[in-house]
């Protein structure tokens, strides 16, 4: 996912992960947030927004575009990731970057590199004929099945 985000020009939208993933990657990304949860949780990180409600027919994304420090939330990473740090030590939880805040030995990433992810799957519309039909052929018998089960239910209320 963070290659495909590198080759954006821009990620917007509301959906929080997905603009983080965006700015991972080095993407400029514009989240538009849609309640308090989320605004208090892009204030502490001066991640790039604008409100929902500020939001109209209007709205031009290349003048938003203009008016935003895509940089912003490089500006206080240092800060949230040494708070995070102490927090860690303070409560006395384990982490990997006691020694360095660059460790050599990443338990997550040597547990990911053993895994054989699949392939991303392929919607429907972007299948071959031949694999439509593979798709419904097997949709059917399971959605039949699940529909004799309900009314099965239905029949004998349990």
């Amino acid at each position: 996912m963070l290659d495909f985000l590198r080759q954006a020009d821009l990620s917007f939208g509301a959906r929080l992960h997905g603009n983080i993933a965006a700015v991972l990657s080095g993407t400029p990304s514009i989240i538009i947030a849609k309640d308090a949860r989320m605004r208090e949780l892009i204030e502490y990180h001066h991640l790039t927004h604008i409100m929902a409600k500020d939001l109209t027919k209007k709205t031009n994304i290349m003048d938003l575009v203009e008016k935003c420090d895509f940089q912003e939330v490089t500006k206080v990473h240092g800060q949230n990731f040494d708070r995070f740090i102490q927090f860690l030590d303070k409560n006395h939880l384990d982490h990997i970057y006691k020694e360095s805040e660059t460790p050599s030995l990443v338990p997550l990433d040597n547990a990911i590199s053993k895994i054989t992810l699949q392939p991303p799957l392929v919607p429907i519309s972007g299948c071959t004929l031949e694999e439509m039909v593979r798709r419904w052929e097997s949709y059917y018998p399971l959605a039949n099945a699940k529909k004799a089960k309900l009314q099965k239910k239905k029949k004998t209320g349990c």
